[in-house]
């Protein structure tokens, strides 16, 4: 068996994008930015989207998820924003459209902090395994399934050359984006 086998064994084929929708954007120096929510297996998936506004071109898209959310990929020029180049004008260049979704568990959709988090054993990171083990799905699984099939709808929308759409991680969203990728 290799090794892409074994990883869709593991985690899953890849759902359909059951419904995907995008707020207005607003300008933000040369990208616009919205608000995005997909739904993927009845999970709501809410995303940052940021594309460059007219006069500049596209150059691309990429898929950006960030273990700690999508906040911190966003917020205080967090990597996401300066891979947008959104403070730089130049009418030439192609700039990315950059995706930022919270997979299932992290960001927005973290979960809620429980009474039961007192006992030694009822942290937040049991939390997640718990609720993998009750559902029978793992968390890693569903996050890689859900990030490859937001990988192929961004392709699908945009348009662009399979080499021109490109997923980014950071923390163990790194390892999420490599398992996507393949």
């Amino acid at each position: 068996m290799d090794l892409l086998s074994g990883v869709r064994d593991n985690s899953g084929a890849v759902p359909p994008i059951d419904s995907w929708s995008e707020s207005g954007p607003f300008k933000l120096w040369s990208q616009g930015y919205s608000e995005g929510l997909c739904t993927i297996d009845e999970m709501e998936i809410p995303m940052s989207i940021l594309r460059p506004w007219k006069p500049y071109r596209t150059g691309g898209s990429v898929l950006y998820i960030d273990s700690a959310g999508r906040k911190h990929a966003l917020e205080s020029a967090g990597a996401a924003a300066r891979l947008s180049h959104m403070a730089e004008r130049d009418e030439n260049r192609g700039y990315p459209a950059i995706f930022v979704p919270d997979l299932p568990g992290y960001g927005d959709s973290s979960p809620a902090l429980t009474p039961y988090q007192i006992a030694a054993w009822g942290s937040m990171d049991r939390l997640l395994a718990f609720h993998s083990f009750a559902n029978g799905d793992g968390v890693l699984a569903m996050q890689i399934r859900s990030a490859a099939a937001i990988l192929d709808e961004i392709a699908r929308r945009n348009t662009l050359p399979a080499n021109k759409t490109v997923i980014v991680g950071a923390g163990i969203g790194g390892v999420i984006a490599i398992i996507a990728a393949a």
